[in-house]
């Protein structure tokens, strides 16, 4: 498998000394931006373990990574992945060092209609879901509160919504 990967890596890397590499490098930027996050994201959070489906081509992450400038790339990822804290500059970050501390969330019980004001006024896009015994349970997102309020309003009856 190890193979696998370095040959998959392999044609995805323009060969080196080539005239037309930047070319090479610009055709496969989502690939490049895609290899470059998933990196980032096993290395900082994940201790090399593996990565969640990474974003297509187009996506945010592709359009915020520069890849017009290739010289800077390994400088700005440096960036993103130093060290936050002074006080241990030996030991790697864990997420008590990097995650929101007063964390709100809501519970599996929780009517998504209490959960809008949540997102709304504090800015949130994902809460965290516990079970009644304090166990993380999952994750709502924007989409995920849209999606059943929407659900909830092809629901109700046609004669119902004029009234309302």
């Amino acid at each position: 498998m190890h193979t696998e990967r370095q040959s998959w890596l392999a044609k995805m890397l323009p060969p080196p000394n080539t005239a037309g590499r930047l070319e090479q490098v610009r055709a496969s930027a989502g690939a490049l931006a895609a290899l470059a996050l998933a990196a980032l994201l096993s290395v900082a959070w994940m201790g090399n373990a593996a990565v969640w489906p990474i974003a297509p081509m187009g996506a945010s992450a592709v359009l915020h990574a520069d890849l017009d400038d290739l010289r800077t790339l390994g400088a700005r990822l440096r960036n993103l992945l130093r060290r936050t804290r002074a006080d241990h500059p030996d030991k790697p970050l864990v997420v008590g060092q990097i995650m929101t501390e007063a964390v709100q969330g809501a519970y599996l019980d929780t009517p998504i209609v209490e959960r809008v004001p949540l997102m709304a006024n504090a800015g949130l896009h994902h809460i965290p879901v516990l079970d009644r015994e304090e166990r993380f349970a999952g994750i709502v997102t924007q989409s995920d509160v849209i999606a059943a309020l929407y659900q909830s309003r092809l629901s109700e009856p046609v004669a119902r919504r004029r009234a309302g």
